[in-house]
């Protein structure tokens, strides 16, 4: 547990920073998640203009500029255009009600469109992102040794998208689903069937549902191994109380869609306020998985050996089925493998059917919900070929990642802008970077070129 106050105090320091240099600590879609909670908290209606008002002129540290990048047009119920989903609003609802607590007790005197409350929907991201973390290393606690563990928790953590979801943009709805993903996987372990956690399963899968549409598809490998331990105890009570606190999770969206667009059912994703789904072009699964530009394996090479680790879990020829412990383990999780291979290839064919071109951020977001199951194969890998040499290869592919963050903030526009980016290119800037950043700073001084090139 000590790690993760580590962690913990790391990502709040680098966050910090960030929003000390920038102004505010809400970025990309985090503005419109933001612009809901703000507007139930202060105006406790659905009246945005103030905030849309404030966000159209917003003062950072050095410009003024407008935070509102989508169409704001009324609806035809009267009221100004928020397309997003209300699950990750209510997440981040808590902490502003916390910061506003202390503000009227302590009499902070702070007004309501204060840059300070964008702390708490950011330190909320960075609790999730990290109690994420926490629940898959409780879950891997049953299959393998302490050091197997720390390393796949490590190198999860510094050599993914999290570390720059975590510390960095924390304020976003992934962290959500990476949180409650992780949570019902350590839960569906030897899944105790009770009237509380089959509610608990509903409902949390609800507010997946209302965070995440597409992601409710990675909850199937979860459902498919406490269904599995407990087909013998099926009782349509249970059935009953999963759909009851499903849908008593999908009543906030269905009321907000109502006030929004005047019909329960009128999704944002449905009706076309959200994007629609393109002509399937099957160079988008390449872009999305395995394209300099973004792909989430080629970003984040370290899970690839999470999938060859969950391959070699579903071997019948793995070398290690024979092996007592290791046996029972890989039997244990060779059909849930399967399953979520399966689910992975569909969740990847659906993206790349909504948008074949990756998203502007650090490497693939859309994919970050499937970490937890990578994780668990990253963990199979790291047990079976443990030695100097593995731990040396988690160290140099977090040390990529650490170069591709470095290249990332120094020339953001560059890494998200080209679609074509080449392999090559991608590489020779991974060492190209920090002697330009050397060379700038001998030439222009420290504090110029942190200025121009990773905060403007």
């Amino acid at each position: 547990m000590k790690k993760y106050w580590a962690f913990f105090i790391l990502a709040v320091f680098a966050y910090l920073i960030r929003f000390y240099f920038l102004g505010f600590g809400i970025y990309g879609d985090g503005n419109g998640y933001y612009v809901i909670s703000h507007t139930i908290l202060f105006e406790k209606k659905l009246n945005f203009d103030p905030i849309l008002k404030n966000f159209a002129n917003f003062k950072a540290k050095k410009h003024t500029f407008n935070r509102i990048f989508w169409k704001t047009d009324k609806t035809k119920t009267g009221v100004k255009n928020i397309p997003w989903l209300i699950g990750t609003s209510l997440f981040w609802l808590p902490s502003l009600a916390i910061i506003s607590l202390v503000n009227i007790i302590f009499e902070l005197n702070l007004a309501h469109f204060s840059v300070l409350y964008e702390l708490g929907p950011g330190i909320t991201g960075i609790i999730l992102g990290l109690a994420g973390l926490y629940f898959l290393e409780r879950y891997l606690n049953n299959f393998f040794k302490r050091k197997t563990i720390l390393l796949t928790i490590v190198g999860l953590l510094f050599g993914t998208n999290l570390i720059y979801y975590i510390f960095f943009e924390p304020a976003l709805s992934h962290q959500i689903s990476f949180f409650i993903v992780s949570y019902l996987l350590y839960k569906s372990y030897q899944f105790k069937i009770g009237k509380p956690n089959i509610f608990i399963i509903g409902f949390l899968s609800g507010l997946l549902l209302i965070t995440r549409i597409p992601e409710i598809i990675f909850l199937i490998p979860i459902y498919f191994q406490i269904i599995k331990d407990n087909r013998k105890k099926f009782s349509w009570l249970w059935l009953f109380l999963f759909t009851f606190g499903f849908l008593i999770a999908q009543g906030p969206q269905m009321i907000f869609q109502k006030f929004m667009y005047g019909s329960f059912f009128a999704n944002p994703y449905f009706i076309g306020q959200k994007g629609s789904f393109n002509h399937f072009q099957l160079i988008g699964i390449y872009n999305h998985l395995f394209s300099a530009s973004r792909g989430f394996f080629a970003w984040a090479p370290i899970l690839l050996l999470g999938l060859i680790g969950a391959v070699g879990a579903i071997s019948p020829t793995s070398p290690t089925a024979q092996l007592g412990v290791k046996a029972a383990r890989e039997k244990n999780h060779k059909e849930f493998f399967l399953v979520f291979f399966a689910v992975f290839l569909f969740y990847t064919f659906l993206i790349a059917y909504w948008d074949p071109y990756v998203s502007a951020g650090f490497g693939d977001r859309f994919f970050i919900v499937s970490i937890p199951y990578l994780g668990l194969g990253l963990a199979y890998f790291i047990d079976k070929y443990w030695s100097k040499k593995t731990i040396f290869l988690i160290i140099i592919l977090c040390l990529w990642n650490f170069l591709l963050l470095n290249q990332f903030f120094f020339n953001s526009r560059y890494l998200t802008g080209d679609k074509n980016l080449s392999f090559q290119r991608l590489v020779i800037e991974q060492f190209n970077t920090p002697l330009k950043v050397i060379r700038l700073i001998k030439e222009k001084g420290y504090n110029n070129t942190i200025y121009k090139y990773y905060i403007e």
